[in-house]
């Protein structure tokens, strides 16, 4: 029934759905702080000029409701919440070894001071939480369009409420689980920078110099062979250590 629709464009400036997308402003000329999303709603839609028909006009009512939520599905909030994370990390480990100092001196102090019989205050230090950054996001904006045409009637008090209600819900969730892949990529990611890192550090010099070995056993001359000039020998090297990393 709306398959006509597919691949119909209706720029800014034609009808009136993106209007949805205009922020109410106070005398002041800031947002209008809201409790609900904003959306726009023709009771009537025949009896409004600015509506866009793309065929015979029909009955009935339209509503326009605007979805809009912070996206943090990208390459550039990846590297960021990557970077992020390794900060977070070193920072955690220099605040633990300065809490332990700190614990060390508290405890020279606590001695100094049953020595010399005074009173001895403990001093809990200042530590200030240490937690990851929002993720690095951009704006993504949507409307969603509902309509009663050839109906004849009106939405509902409760269907309005019931599309809003939906929306926030698709918002809500968008969001949560952007974040959530997010965050399962940045562990995925540390994991393998972790791993790469135990590699070459303990690993790889082991496997070169295996690579290395059967690279030689591979290309030493056999009985009845023609001896290989240098050239020859080195390009043989290098495939056979190809072939084995």
């Amino acid at each position: 029934e709306h398959a006509f629709m597919v691949d119909k464009e209706l720029h800014k400036g034609s009808g009136l759905t993106f209007d949805v997308f205009e922020d109410k402003l106070d005398e002041e000329g800031k947002p209008l702080e809201k409790s609900d999303l904003d959306h726009v709603l023709v009771k009537e839609v025949v009896r409004e000029p600015r509506i866009h028909f793309y065929k015979v006009p029909r009955l009935g009512s339209y509503l326009a409701i605007r979805l809009e939520y912070n996206s943090c599905l990208s390459v550039e909030a990846l590297n960021d919440g990557v970077a992020n994370a390794l900060s977070c990390r070193e920072r955690l480990r220099e605040q633990e070894e300065a809490k332990k100092e700190h614990e060390e001196r508290e405890k020279d102090r606590r001695e100094e001071c049953e020595a010399n019989d005074t009173e001895y205050v403990r001093d809990d230090g200042s530590w200030p939480e240490i937690k990851p950054k929002p993720y690095t996001s951009q704006k993504v904006q949507y409307v969603v369009c509902l309509n009663t045409l050839g109906q004849d009637r009106e939405f509902t008090a409760a269907e309005i409420r019931y599309a809003l209600d939906t929306v926030k819900l698709y918002r809500d969730e968008w969001e949560r689980i952007e974040k959530e892949n997010l965050r399962k990529d940045i562990v995925r990611k540390l994991d393998n920078m972790e791993a790469e890192r135990l590699y070459r550090e303990v690993h790889e010099a082991q496997d070169l110099a295996e690579a290395e070995r059967r690279a030689e056993d591979a290309t030493a001359i056999q009985e009845g062979q023609e001896p290989m000039d240098e050239f020859q020998r080195g390009q043989a090297l290098k495939k056979h250590k190809w072939d084995l990393l």
